[in-house]
């Protein structure tokens, strides 16, 4: 029901209602509104961390490098070390039998 009052009509809506509504709108445009700086914040912190993360390999790649090189030399001069260890060996086993031979005959 609409009362006159003064020429003017009385509106049917509570204005706390809508008052409510303004407020909470409020709220969520001022939470949404952050969001954009929020992702572009945390997308720049990501690819600080990334940037960080592939400074850390490079890092690591060239301290390691040096390393895995020296363990390569290390694992050919030990099997260079080995075949003239069997070298030896042999020829000791044929020095054996060379004196075998010759006290024999």
């Amino acid at each position: 029901e609409d009362k006159e009052l003064g020429g003017e009509r009385k509106s049917p809506v509570d204005m706390s209602f809508l008052s409510g509504i303004k407020n909470k709108l409020q709220k969520v445009r001022s939470v949404l509104g952050r969001v954009p700086k929020t992702v572009d914040e945390e997308y720049d912190a990501c690819v600080d961390r990334v940037k960080g993360f592939d400074d850390c390999v490079r890092r690591l790649s060239q301290r390691c490098n040096p390393l895995l090189s020296c363990i390569q030399n290390f694992v050919s001069a030990t099997d260079e070390l080995l075949q003239t260890l069997e070298k030896l060996s042999n020829f000791e086993q044929d020095t054996k039998n060379v004196m075998k031979g010759a006290r024999g005959s």
